[in-house]
Parts: C-alpha cells; structure tokens; sequence
C-alpha cells in the first residue's frame, strides 16, 4: 500500500529478502553435499540482512 514512499533500493532488497527463508529451508537438506570451502563474511552492522543468517550456514556446515 505504501510502496511508492519506499526508495527503490530498499523495494529491491526487499524483494530478495522475502523468498530468502524458503530458499534456505530448501537448501539444508543438499548443504551436506557442498565441498567447496566458503567463507561468510557479513557486517554486524548491516541493516537488511540480520546477523543471524551468518549462523544460519555454520549450523548447518
């Protein structure tokens, strides 16, 4: 409704955002399968992508 007072990159991160849980629901099961070394690297201070999906993938390593 209020979409318009919204400044576009914002209504862009958001629009990646809102699938992001069922993406990574989706993924737990095949994360066991990865082989490939990764490295998370993620700002405490970002404000859009919570801290917490850093520890998401730790988790789930």
């Amino acid at each position: 409704m209020i979409k318009w007072a919204v400044p576009a990159q914002l209504d862009a991160a958001n629009d990646e955002l809102e699938p992001l849980p069922v993406e990574l629901a989706a993924m737990v099961p095949r994360w066991a399968t990865v082989r490939t070394p990764l490295i998370v690297i993620h700002g405490d201070k970002d404000g859009l992508v919570p801290p917490a999906h850093h520890t998401f993938w730790a988790q789930h390593a």
